[in-house]
């Protein structure tokens, strides 16, 4: 999945909720930052691995593409 398809999934997903397209949006955001969170957790903090830094650089282009999108 492309990141932008990502974005488009992970706000869509609020849907089932009564949010507006911004509370939405910042849904998606927390949800892309608390699982870097985890990611950089779980890898031990700077120590990052190849695996980890491409998923890392994905979900940073998701959260690009999540503010991108319309209101």
């Amino acid at each position: 999945m492309t990141p932008k398809e990502k974005a488009v999934w992970l706000v869509d997903f609020f849907n089932r909720f009564n949010l507006t397209t911004y509370e939405k949006k910042e849904c998606a955001l927390i949800c892309v930052d608390e699982i870097n969170d985890e990611l950089t957790f779980w890898s031990g903090g700077s120590k990052l691995g190849e695996w980890e830094k491409e998923r890392f650089n994905y979900l940073q282009e998701v959260k690009q593409e999540i503010e991108l999108l319309k209101q």
